[in-house]
């Protein structure tokens, strides 16, 4: 259990800096468009978590460190939603009316790409982020890992430091996500 506490902590770490660097990157798109950094207003952007998940240990601590990172650091406009994963029609109206207040719409997880699919074609001048799941649809950008790759590494490492030469591992639900993570 220590060494996946560990694994936890920094692939937190990792992820948050991810997350870090692509709303710099964003940021820097921002402000090479505009003819000076004074007239640029704070990008405003909304991350819609696909439940009530931060705090929970999840991958959903690491999004919330980026974000609130990038609004430390960047200055962006931030509001955090918790969307409601077994209600994706209560989901879908969280998501319609961030679209409002937002130029820039972040979601994770395997149950935000339903009802983002059905919400972005709708508003073509907002650009979406969804993590986790891969949609081809214009203003969405899809961020996806190789999670077995890193998977891999992980229980190589483990195996090495394994004093009885066996480890395990516990997926939780059956979602392509973990799958992958299993099959590492």
């Amino acid at each position: 259990m220590k060494n996946f506490s560990i694994f936890s902590k920094y692939f937190f770490i990792a992820f948050g800096l991810l997350l870090i660097c692509g709303c710099e990157a964003i940021q820097d798109v921002i402000l090479t468009e505009s003819p000076s950094e004074t007239d640029v207003a704070p990008l405003r952007v909304t991350m819609v978590y696909p439940s009530d998940c931060v705090g929970s240990a999840a991958y959903c601590d690491a999004f919330h460190i980026g974000v609130k990172a990038a609004e430390e650091k960047l200055g962006i406009t931030l509001i955090e939603v918790n969307g409601m994963e077994n209600d994706p029609i209560a989901t879908e109206m969280l998501l319609r009316d961030a679209v409002q207040n937002s130029e820039l719409v972040l979601t994770a997880g395997y149950q935000m790409g339903d009802v983002l699919a059905r919400v972005a074609p709708e508003f073509p001048d907002v650009k979406f982020a969804i993590f986790d799941v891969v949609l081809d649809i214009p203003n969405v950008a899809s961020v996806n890992y190789k999670s077995n790759e890193g998977s891999f590494l992980v229980g190589a490492i483990a195996a090495l430091k394994s004093e009885s030469g066996k480890i395990g591992y516990i997926g939780g639900v059956d979602v392509p996500l973990l799958r992958e993570f299993e099959a590492g």
